[in-house]
């Protein structure tokens, strides 16, 4: 039995979750590693809340998108396009100082550290919680940071994959390995999908000689759509010259994905990607995340990754338009 005492969000360090022993050594490895950092956190914070006082902390262009989206209500379409401008401002890193982002390299410094430590004890730890711990750590960096993840799986090839060669994690491991190979260069990740009636299919066969774009989207994901409807001419444009697309939407249900097609009238073929059954946001490296779109060669090597429309374009009037 497992129990748990839930605090308000304010106070969800006191939260306590009492149960096995492995919970018990977990939490006693968290509260070690706190110690180390919170103090290191706390003097950040406190120069972060002095910059936003002072108005040092957000961009003019950020601040007077926040008081727009204000005015504005929750459902409003204006509301929307101004909240995708300050998307792209964050993606584009344009919403912070450079007093702010400055503080953000020192939180990353800290991260760091807090990295450092777990993939420590899991490596002179190799139970089942050393696991946990270490796999955590693989899934972020290989899904978010992107950044290097090979001590993390020397460990994991040396100490727990002969160890637990059946385990649940070592499958996940497995697929996090995948998606760090997607990067400018390499070649695509090959995964299956399903059409409507439930025949598989490979990525590969479908993409084959082609330069195609693999539009990963869910029918609740406005920003995926969006990139959607702004490639339509795109498409229109260069479909014959050798562009395809291949769209696979994350759904629970076949219904959402025909009733988003329905309104967005994509011309290109998709599949539903139902529970994430083939893991297919997991080997592209976004399982958090509601799509992304990854752009190929006709020799299936990336081109571009979580491309934007204009990158998209450009890149095709390269292929294309300069011939």
């Amino acid at each position: 039995t497992i129990n748990f005492l839930l605090q308000p969000m304010d106070k969800w360090e006191n939260n306590l979750i009492e149960g096995s022993r492995h919970t018990t050594e977990y939490q006693n490895m968290e509260k070690e590693i706190r110690s180390i950092i919170s103090p290191l956190y706390d003097s950040l914070n406190v120069k972060r809340k002095s910059l936003e006082k002072e108005g040092k902390l957000y961009t003019l262009e950020a601040i007077n998108l926040e008081k727009q989206m204000d005015k504005l209500a929750e459902g409003d379409p204006k509301r929307q396009q101004l909240r995708e401008q300050y998307w792209k401002l964050i993606d584009e890193k344009r919403h912070l100082t450079p007093e702010a982002k400055a503080l953000e390299d020192e939180y990353r410094e800290i991260d760091k550290i807090s990295v450092e430590k777990q993939i420590q004890y899991a490596k002179e730890h190799s139970n089942i919680v050393g696991y946990s711990i270490l796999v955590a750590n693989i899934r972020l960096v290989t899904e978010q940071t992107k950044g290097d993840v090979s001590p993390m799986l020397e460990i994991y090839n040396e100490v727990y994959k002969p160890k637990y060669p059946h385990h649940p994690y070592t499958a996940l491991v497995e697929s996090y390995i995948n998606a760090s190979t997607v990067r400018v260069g390499n070649a695509c990740v090959d995964v299956t999908v399903a059409d409507l009636d439930g025949k598989e299919v490979q990525l590969s066969e479908l993409i084959q000689g082609k330069v195609a774009l693999i539009h990963l989207w869910a029918s609740w994901c406005g920003p995926c759509r969006k990139h959607g409807k702004e490639m339509i001419p795109v498409y229109e444009k260069y479909k014959d010259k050798g562009f395809t697309v291949i769209g696979i939407a994350r759904e629970r249900n076949k219904g959402a994905m025909l009733a988003a097609l329905n309104t967005d009238k994509y011309p290109w073929v998709n599949f539903p990607e139902l529970n994430d059954k083939h893991g297919i946001w997991t080997k592209f490296g976004i399982g958090n995340a509601g799509g992304g779109d990854f752009l190929v060669d006709d020799k299936g090597i990336f081109l571009s990754v979580n491309a934007t429309s204009d990158e998209v374009k450009k890149i095709l009037e390269t292929l294309y338009d300069a011939k």
